[in-house]
């Protein structure tokens, strides 16, 4: 009767309640384990959309900075064999900037219009002698903003003296309709030839707004040297109106640029994601993405004085 006893009690299962705590506790430590998985790829994404965004904004601001460090560059000629003066063959200015983005992109250096609206991205154009050292050549040709071949095709003298030479006229602005990505795009383009401009290409995406502020100086003389105040391109256009833009804009001596990068990940699963903008700001975004703004200031170098030479002496 005992080992029949025992039999029966080595052969009995688990009860219902058993068996339910058992499945409750596995489901708890899988809820759990799921949590934690998430939480980790959230992270994970978060911080991978963080170093993106990082990436781009320095990008963006490297080649901003290339093209206004070139801006104004032009080789030195002389006008004459024996005695002459030493000139350039950009004598014009360098940079051109304009609130609110231009009217027409492609429109002349001199008369490009601006929106004037400050709620959109501001926009500039440079202008350098490009050569085989400053861009990166192709077929043996300077390149623009875009790495196409520009035509040699500006003569620096009206009596056709000095040898035709190219002109890089880039222009710089933000481009948020119609991109090839569905994002904004840092967008460029670039004169080619005596006519046109290269159809316009983005360099980089997901930059958001563009914001431009000008040293300028308190004369246009290139060897005032000394930065009296920071001006909107606006700003610039309308204290300086008696001026003709070729002259008002040699009073650039530097540019403070700053960029509005947009993540392609949510900050968090709060309703707003908040971030400082251009203007030291602390705003939110309804649509939670990652912001950040980058900032910095670029010195114009080419914006200087040639001295005039006689007779070839030691001060050309």
């Amino acid at each position: 009767m005992n080992n029949f006893d025992n039999r029966s009690h080595a052969q009995q299962g688990h009860t219902l309640m058993e068996l339910m705590v058992s499945m409750t506790l596995g489901l708890v430590i899988i809820v759990a384990a799921l949590i934690v998985y998430a939480s980790s790829s959230t992270g994970t994404r978060l911080s991978e959309s963080e170093s993106r965004l990082n990436e781009d904004g320095l990008i963006a601001l490297s080649v901003i900075s290339q093209q206004i460090k070139l801006a104004g560059y032009s080789s030195a000629i002389a006008t004459a064999t024996s005695t002459y003066t030493v000139k350039t063959n950009l004598g014009g200015a360098g940079i051109r900037g304009c609130t609110g983005g231009f009217t027409a992109n492609t429109a002349t250096f001199n008369v490009l219009a601006c929106s004037g609206d400050v709620t959109l991205s501001d926009a500039f154009a440079v202008r350098y002698e490009a050569d085989r050292f400053n861009t990166v050549p192709t077929a043996n040709s300077p390149t623009n903003c875009l790495g196409n071949g520009i035509s040699a095709f500006t003569i620096p003298d009206a009596s056709n003296t000095f040898p035709a030479y190219a002109l890089a006229d880039n222009r710089f602005y933000i481009r948020t309709s119609g991109t090839s990505s569905g994002s904004p795009e840092l967008t460029c383009t670039g004169a080619n030839n005596t006519s046109s401009f290269d159809i316009q290409q983005p360099l980089l995406e997901n930059v958001e707004f563009m914001s431009l502020r000008y040293g300028v100086s308190s004369t246009t003389n290139a060897t005032d040297t000394q930065v009296v105040a920071y001006m909107s391109a606006a700003d610039i256009d309308t204290q300086y109106a008696a001026e003709a833009a070729d002259l008002r804009w040699k009073r650039v001596l530097s540019v403070r640029v700053c960029l509005l990068m947009r993540g392609d990940a949510k900050a968090s699963d709060q309703d707003t994601a908040p971030y400082i903008d251009c203007d030291n700001v602390k705003q939110t975004s309804a649509d939670k993405l990652l912001r950040r703004a980058f900032t910095t200031t670029i010195s114009m170098r080419n914006r200087s004085a040639l001295p005039s030479c006689v007779g070839g002496g030691s001060t050309c």
